[in-house]
């Protein structure tokens, strides 16, 4: 099992066992959609498979390493569907997303925000990581960690009620 700073060597299979839930919960939040945050999981575990014998090694932080991959393969299909509605019209409304979140109006509410304030809100409050740790993932400055959070936090508090912010402990 990986926990920060401490690493134990295991197999894939306990691996996966280990981080296949957090990861589609997190992947969840980066897309909201149940669908979507199913094959974004299953292509982020099929590449560490494809990549197991580096990322076991005891330098690697493996579920970091899926945190990372998981935020830019959501960047790169968000661009993509970006770029299709961009040319196709919408002919019939898109589906509601399924809610894992145990709250709608707070689905709705990380719906509403920007990709890059949805991505350090997944990172810092589902992934439990560190500001410095998200910005490491994110491939962008602390700076902007902080920016993207600040404006995430602002426009979360004006979305939803302030009792949930508190359950969240943003």
């Amino acid at each position: 099992m990986w926990c920060r700073g401490v690493v134990q060597v295991m197999d894939f299979s306990d691996f996966f066992r280990s981080e296949a839930d957090q990861l589609l919960r997190f992947c969840w939040v980066l897309t909201l959609d149940t669908d979507e945050a199913a094959d974004l999981a299953q292509e982020v575990m099929t590449r560490a498979y494809e990549r197991w014998d580096l990322l076991e090694q005891q330098d690697q932080n493996p579920a970091g390493w899926l945190r990372t991959v998981a935020v830019n393969l959501s960047r790169s299909r968000w661009r993509r569907v970006k770029r299709f509605r961009m040319f196709v019209p919408k002919l019939v409304a898109p589906p509601q997303a399924a809610a894992v979140a145990s709250d709608p109006d707070l689905a709705l509410a990380l719906e509403a925000l920007a990709l890059r304030q949805r991505q350090v809100i997944a990172l810092r409050y589902w992934a439990d990581l560190p500001l410095a740790e998200c910005a490491i993932e994110m491939g962008i400055s602390l700076g902007s960690v902080k920016q993207h959070l600040a404006r995430a936090h602002r426009n979360l508090a004006a979305a939803i009620d302030p009792a949930i912010l508190q359950d969240l402990v943003l």
